[in-house]
């Protein structure tokens, strides 16, 4: 939960709303629902694990394709080629530093932090931890977050 609430707490200053989902499913439903352009996905989720997520996030046709962070305790040998080969921008070992994680989501989006706090229809979805966070950025208000 630090980790997470960290994440968060420097998200939300950025200018994110942070919302959360409590499982992998329900991650996949919100972002669906919020076609972001990121998703930050724990390896470990409950009833579907962050690799089984990516794999059906890249299968959506209907969303543009997000750029995809994974954070994960496991350092096991392959899981980072293996996030990389299903399409993951990056595969982060935990603990993570907040600003680590901002400066690789606003490289893969392609703009600087300035432009995180000016831009109004950025989209991010993180999740982190036990509990999955999404961000995405409101059209016409700031940028927001769900996962």
């Amino acid at each position: 939960p630090r980790i997470r609430d960290s994440v968060r707490m420097n998200l939300e200053i950025e200018g994110f709303d942070v919302f959360e989902a409590g499982n992998g499913v329900e991650c996949l439903d919100k972002v669906r629902l919020a076609m972001p352009d990121v998703v930050v996905l724990d390896v470990m989720m409950p009833e579907m694990d962050g690799f089984a997520v990516l794999e059906h996030i890249r299968q959506m046709p209907e969303i543009s394709r997000p750029v995809i962070m994974m954070l994960s305790s496991r350092d096991q040998p392959g899981d980072s080629a293996r996030a990389r080969k299903l399409g993951a921008a990056a595969y982060i070992i935990k603990p993570v530093r907040s600003s680590e994680l901002l400066a690789a989501i606003v490289k893969e989006l392609g703009i600087s932090l300035e432009a995180v706090a000016e831009r109004a229809g950025v989209n991010v979805s993180v999740s982190p931890g036990r509990r999955r966070r999404a961000l995405r950025a409101r059209a016409d208000q700031e940028p927001s977050a769900i996962g």
